[in-house]
């Protein structure tokens, strides 16, 4: 049979719970999405890889968030993307090219679906019921329709949902494990 022995300031359940909920804690609060809240547009080329994203306002810092891309977006977070440039109007559609969003993604702030953003404005992009393996999310010029591309998304569940598995395992062990002494 399993046994599991601890330092003997670890027998305690109290203790036990203790080194749990530090686990939990400590698991929940620095695991985040890969990707940062605020994604920094490039100026944009006229081809079909319009568009290169960054992590910091004076675009360094690569992201790769677009089609065979190593970074994902997830459904779980809201992003804002920050044009600097004036040239290439930038913009999101979860149904294409110039057209208006479904209720499956919320985009809010500067520009529009026909406009886009250029020069210091910015668009807040938050999920709804987007469904990452039959939906998808494509980045746009809305000047030129060569210019498109689309976003890698993911549905990776909350941190908080491992943690809270985690835990439960944990408590399960200690709580069979007292069993097994009684």
């Amino acid at each position: 049979m399993f046994s599991l022995r601890l330092h003997p300031k670890f027998s305690s359940f109290f203790a036990r719970i203790t080194v749990v909920a530090f686990c939990y804690v400590a698991y929940s609060s620095t695991a985040s999405a890969l990707v940062p809240s605020t994604i920094y547009v490039s100026e944009g080329i006229y081809s079909t890889s319009p568009y290169s994203f960054f992590e910091n306002s004076d675009l360094t810092g690569d992201l790769y968030i677009t089609s065979g891309g190593a970074d994902t977006l997830l459904i779980s977070e809201t992003y804002t993307f920050v044009k600097n440039t004036s040239s290439h109007p930038f913009y999101i559609s979860d149904q294409g090219y110039r057209a208006t969003s479904s209720t499956k993604v919320t985009i809010s702030g500067d520009g529009s679906h026909t406009s886009g953003i250029v020069g210091g404005r910015s668009l807040t992009l938050s999920f709804n019921n987007f469904d990452p393996e039959s939906d998808t999310l494509s980045y746009y010029c809305s000047a030129h329709p060569i210019m498109v591309g689309a976003f890698n998304v993911s549905a990776v569940p909350e941190p908080s949902s491992y943690a809270a598995i985690f835990g439960l395992m944990a408590l399960s062990l200690v709580l069979t494990r007292r069993k097994t002494r009684v």
